[in-house]
């Protein structure tokens, strides 16, 4: 863990930087652990506003028409405020890590719970579309066996 002091001559966008570059240095080392050094390294992306980010080929994909690619992705770590900050237009809340994974935590649980009553739902809708085709096909049985009795 980095326990950071700031002071006078070591402010928090120093701090920042020193973070990311912390961060971005072990992530470089476990990304290259995985799929080697030629497919690790920082590369330069994005339109008009250019930004350094870790980039890594994880492999190659083949479309339909048999054509192969590099399948890559990048990362690009962020350091998140400590202290609330106001900005011209809007406010900064401060990050709060706990806070942050319990809203992360209530949301998969949600959707889960949701998937979990699509299924529930889905699996009653089939049941009972299979009860009523088969009570649809006895009771064309019987109609065509009164038929052929007459």
């Amino acid at each position: 863990m980095m326990n950071v002091t700031i002071t006078k001559d070591f402010g928090t966008g120093k701090a920042n930087a020193q973070a990311k570059a912390v961060l971005t240095e072990i992530i470089t080392k476990a990304l290259v652990e995985v799929f080697g050094e030629e497919n690790v390294a920082m590369i330069r992306t994005g339109g008009t506003s250019q930004v350094n980010e870790i980039g890594v080929r994880m492999g190659t994909i083949t479309d339909a028409d048999g054509f192969s690619y590099d399948f890559c992705a990048t990362v690009n770590p962020t350091i998140k405020g400590f202290k609330e900050r106001v900005t011209k237009r809007y406010t900064v809340e401060a990050f709060d890590f706990d806070s942050a994974r319990q809203a992360y935590i209530d949301d998969t649980t949600a959707k889960a719970e949701e998937k979990e009553a699509k299924s529930e739902a889905k699996a009653k809708k089939t049941a009972k579309d299979k009860t009523e085709r088969e009570a649809k096909r006895l009771a064309n049985a019987k109609e065509k066996e009164g038929e052929s009795a007459e």
